[in-house]
């Protein structure tokens, strides 16, 4: 027995390490399919400084070439410098501001965001907390528990959905998945975004104060940068007035949080459906007894099938990225090859199915050695070239068209940057 477990040690220190953080909520099933693959060097269960865990495990900094991860646990400078010979950074969320991109492209590192396509679990999360508030399910259940259902109905008044002039603010995967099941409620559907998009039937405006004041319902699902920090202001919220709802699936810090507790304390906004809060896992706790709030712990993708999703992309990015390139010095890489990436990937911009932010799309063979296609994205407003080797993409094209346009349309990963969905 003792021999066998030697043995089993032995095994287990010859495998690829896999550096943990978080951990991602997908990491018990990833464990469990993937454990003949890597050591998985779990940081996230340890509360020293990573140099000291990695030395207490007995490992190399320079072996790590991965790192799993979610925004539970930010992905530091000090963490990258620490890897000299990291190369991809996979997490498990849509949005990348817990990692530090600015070292990433010092250093030539990808990072993959392999959520899943759950842009679907997203909308319905944001349906139903927009139903729950304005219908006040979760007040009236409330009520009928600690007083049964003899009572006054006066505070139950709720709001029809139909013909509510819904405001998407960022109008990508998860911005158009929750425009199509609202409009299926009768709801007229109008947004902002970066940059107004062709094709899209809806009203476009490009001032959020504007959009709000237009508004009824205000759904917030753009992704988290600089630029959309506290894009909710308390000047949109005035805006969209004491009968006007804010529903946010994106990230806490688009809302500027005091001003929207404030503003819902004063009755300046009808209600608030809120699956993100700006300083998790901390919540307001003025929030609590306001029942003009729905509140959801950040779960609006955990489905069970999401989450098998997740996992499979996120093993699928790794093993691509260590192990696949190796195997990319096909002559069949060639010009020919990266004229018809270039052309999909034109179609699929111009079509909408890649992001807002991306002004201009690009392809170009780099990297002879390994003979990989790289696809460059000049992303609106940063004034830099990211670029990012999805080879996990390219492995698809064997399975089918169907496939790769799937896998360019739910997993994106970028070098030095993320070219968001939304």
């Amino acid at each position: 027995m003792e021999m066998e477990d030697k043995h089993n040690l032995k095994d287990n220190k010859e495998l690829q390490p896999l550096l943990v953080f978080g951990p991602p909520i997908i990491f018990p099933i990833f464990e469990a399919e993937n454990s003949d693959k890597y050591r998985f060097l779990k940081a996230f269960s340890s509360q020293v400084p990573l140099h000291q865990f990695l030395t207490e495990q007995k490992v190399d900094p320079s072996s790590i070439q991965a790192i799993l991860c979610n925004p539970a646990q930010k992905v530091s400078a000090d963490a990258i410098r620490l890897l000299p010979s990291l190369r991809i950074i996979v997490t498990t969320s849509a949005g990348t501001d817990h990692i530090d991109l600015v070292e990433c492209s010092r250093h030539s590192i990808q990072v993959a965001c392999v959520a899943g396509d759950h842009a679907g679990d997203v909308a319905d999360m944001a349906v139903g907390l927009l139903l729950d508030v304005v219908c006040k399910i979760s007040a009236a259940d409330r009520h009928v528990r600690k007083r049964g259902p003899s009572m006054p109905l006066n505070d139950f008044f709720g709001y029809k959905l139909k013909g509510k002039r819904v405001g998407i603010v960022g109008l990508g995967k998860i911005g158009t998945a929750v425009a199509e099941r609202l409009e299926a409620f009768g709801c007229r559907m109008m947004y902002n975004s970066r940059n107004e998009k062709p094709f899209i039937p809806y009203p476009f405006y490009a001032n959020v104060v504007e959009l709000a004041g237009d508004s009824d319902v205000l759904v917030v699902c753009c992704p988290l940068n600089e630029e959309t920090r506290h894009i909710v202001n308390r000047e949109v919220m005035l805006a969209l007035g004491k009968d006007g709802f804010i529903v946010n699936v994106g990230r806490g810090a688009l809302i500027d949080e005091k001003e929207l507790v404030k503003c819902l304390m004063k009755g300046e906004i009808g209600g608030a459906g809120l699956d993100v809060f700006e300083n998790e896992p901390i919540v307001p706790t003025d929030l609590f007894s306001l029942d003009n709030v729905v509140l959801s712990p950040h779960a609006s993708s955990l489905t069970s099938d999401g989450l098998d999703e997740s996992s499979k992309l996120a093993a699928e990015a790794l093993q691509c990225e260590l192990v696949c390139v190796l195997n990319l010095r096909q002559k069949y890489m060639s010009s020919h090859f990266s004229f018809l990436i270039r052309g999909l990937l034109f179609v699929l911009e111009k079509c909408c199915l890649l992001c807002d932010e991306c002004i201009e799309v690009q392809s170009a063979v780099r990297d002879e050695e390994f003979w990989c296609i790289r696809f460059s994205f000049i992303v609106f407003g940063s004034g830099k070239l990211h670029q990012f080797p999805p080879c996990f993409v390219l492995r698809r094209i064997s399975c089918g068209f169907g496939k790769l346009v799937k896998a360019l349309k739910t997993v994106v990963v970028a070098g030095g940057g993320v070219v968001s969905e939304d």
